[in-house]
């Protein structure tokens, strides 16, 4: 797990991952959001071995991947995802983001495609 210091001290205003179908986070370290899910989500499917198609979110989407962020402003920051249109995390995903959410003091889970959001820590 990322440590929220570490995360503070690094200036953040936003933080990016790929989760995998069992709750696993991999960092996306490009600097824009867009193209490094996208050169990320490449390398992830490389070291799968597994050939990149065009759409390589609908590919990752397809395998059971969410993509998340951790952004915001001025205090308010939520963890969001996206994932396959109206599909929900599973179990394990669903709990390693409200884990995340908890650790980086966020104010809520929010699936980008649904703009559902999720209870998790103390308040649900």
């Amino acid at each position: 797990m990322i440590k929220l210091k570490k995360i503070i001290n690094e200036g953040i205003y936003g933080k990016f991952w790929w989760m995998n179908p069992r709750g696993k986070l991999t960092r996306v370290m490009k600097s824009d959001p867009q193209t490094g899910h996208q050169e990320t989500a490449i390398e992830l499917l490389q070291a799968m071995g597994i050939q990149p198609a065009n759409d390589v979110f609908k590919q990752m989407y397809d395998l059971g991947w969410l993509r998340v962020a951790y952004k915001g402003d001025r205090g308010v920051y939520v963890i969001e995802f996206t994932a396959n249109f109206n599909e929900q995390p599973n179990t394990r995903q669903l709990d390693s983001l409200k884990d995340l959410a908890d650790e980086l003091q966020a104010s809520e889970i929010r699936n980008s495609s649904t703009k559902q959001t999720y209870a998790f820590g103390i308040w649900q």
